[in-house]
């Protein structure tokens, strides 16, 4: 295959990779869910460790205020696809977060927002940004 083709492809990979950008907010029918995380033991060590190699690997920057903390990360395929799966999964164990994912100023941004009551799950994710690899 021509180097043009793969290109093309891998464009073409990507455009359609766009359509998986995610908003994910809580559901506002149903009421307020608990401000807990459905995850325990091993499961929740497994998501933080994804999280943080994640971060380690494509974080550009980091911005919070109060409650919200906004990530910018590298734009590739493979970053997009990789936290597109865990905004899903994170939206499926901590419902009460809203969570956005797009494309804005070349980079993928993450939004999570906490409610009032749950800042140290923000906590959690700053400090997990902040880790140095």
């Amino acid at each position: 295959m021509a180097e043009s083709e793969l290109t093309a492809k891998d464009d073409l990979r990507h455009a359609s990779a766009a359509s998986a950008i995610v908003r994910a907010r809580r559901p506002e029918t149903l009421g307020d869910p608990p401000l807990a995380c459905s995850l325990s033991g091993d499961a929740m060590a497994d998501r933080l460790a994804d999280l943080g190699a994640l971060f380690r690997q494509s974080l550009l920057g980091a911005d919070r205020d109060g409650a919200t903390l906004s990530l910018q990360l590298r734009d590739s395929p493979e970053v997009e696809e990789r936290l597109a799966r865990l905004v899903e999964l994170e939206r499926a164990c901590c419902p009460f977060l809203e969570i956005e994912l797009e494309r804005r100023g070349g980079c993928l941004q993450l939004r999570i927002e906490a409610p009032a009551g749950a800042e140290a799950v923000i906590d959690g994710f700053a400090e997990l940004a902040s880790k140095k690899p």
